[in-house]
């Protein structure tokens, strides 16, 4: 088996992906088999701007795991091993620093220790000599999840949020969040006088420039109605229909002020983005995540 993941599109889970962080970050691995899998580790990658893959971590000691043929497996695994943790490794600390993140699920025939040979590890499960094009195992049903286990997800109504696709159509853009709104919220989103609240976890001065959008996939509608709402006449501030409590930092916008088309009325689709194009502080490229959205709901 030798499969390679493309993590940075599970962004929910992790964007800041920091160096140092032993223990920190979780990879759930979940199918189905159809050949036993007696032993496999997993590692992380990085492509550089300049196209250099840099090895960022790999699943801890004496985690290995086994999978069973036609039964499904479930598998939690800790990355340790980091940049940070030893000083002659070499890696950036942060996900949007890399153009991919690329996370490998690996049958490896042997682990070998310089100086150490007592801590190698010696698996036979893959043949000697592996065909080219070689398929040691088909797992149906795959699902692979990288967790920051120190990242609180995003609670209310309006569940936690995703990161939107970036102008390439590939890439995830760290600086829009976005919720796909289901059951209540979208129920209370389409009725007059419907507000967001989001409860968020920073200082007045650490506040960004944000934006207001919709969106409507079923219908094609894509950049609805993008309006500031941290932004009057050039300057940091709230316009009409927002107001912010700086004592229970709460942001409420209602959204009668900012979604004019009446097509959002008849939407089966509603995705509500909050795009964080600058801040005052951080300056371009910052991510949502500096925001540190707590809670969001829509209220009436």
């Amino acid at each position: 088996m030798g499969v390679s993941v493309l993590v940075k599109d599970y962004p929910a889970n992790v964007s800041m992906f920091e160096n140092g962080g032993q223990n920190r970050y979780k990879i759930i691995i979940s199918g189905t088999s159809d050949v036993d899998i007696p032993f496999f580790r997993v590692n992380i990658q990085g492509l550089t701007d300049d196209d250099r893959w840099i090895w960022l971590g790999e699943g801890t000691k004496n985690q290995n795991k086994q999978i069973t043929a036609g039964i499904p497996f479930s598998h939690e695994i800790y990355i340790d091993n980091m940049p940070g943790n030893y000083s002659d490794i070499e890696g950036k600390g942060n996900f949007i620093e890399y153009k991919e993140i690329i996370l490998s699920v690996n049958n490896m025939l042997t682990i070998t220790f310089d100086g150490e040979p007592s801590w190698d590890e010696v698996n036979e499960s893959i043949p000697d000599a592996v065909p080219d094009g070689y398929i040691m195992a088909t797992i149906s049903n795959f699902n692979i999840k990288l967790v920051d286990t120190l990242r609180t997800p995003v609670t209310g109504n309006m569940g936690d949020y995703y990161y939107c696709i970036g102008a390439d159509g590939l890439t995830y853009d760290y600086r829009m969040a976005r919720w796909d709104l289901t059951g209540e919220a979208f129920t209370k989103a389409k009725q007059p006088g419907a507000k967001i609240e989001l409860t968020v976890n920073v200082l007045n001065e650490e506040l960004p420039v944000l934006d207001l959008i919709w969106q409507d996939h079923n219908r094609s509608l894509w950049w609805q109605d993008q309006s500031s709402i941290c932004l009057v006449d050039g300057q940091f501030g709230f316009p009409d229909g927002v107001t912010w409590d700086p004592t229970t930092k709460k942001l409420t916008i209602e959204l009668d002020y900012f979604i004019n088309d009446e097509r959002f009325f008849d939407a089966q689709d509603i995705k509500l983005v909050i795009a964080c194009w600058w801040s005052l502080n951080n300056g371009f490229n910052t991510s949502i995540d500096t925001f540190k959205i707590t809670q969001a709901n829509i209220v009436n």
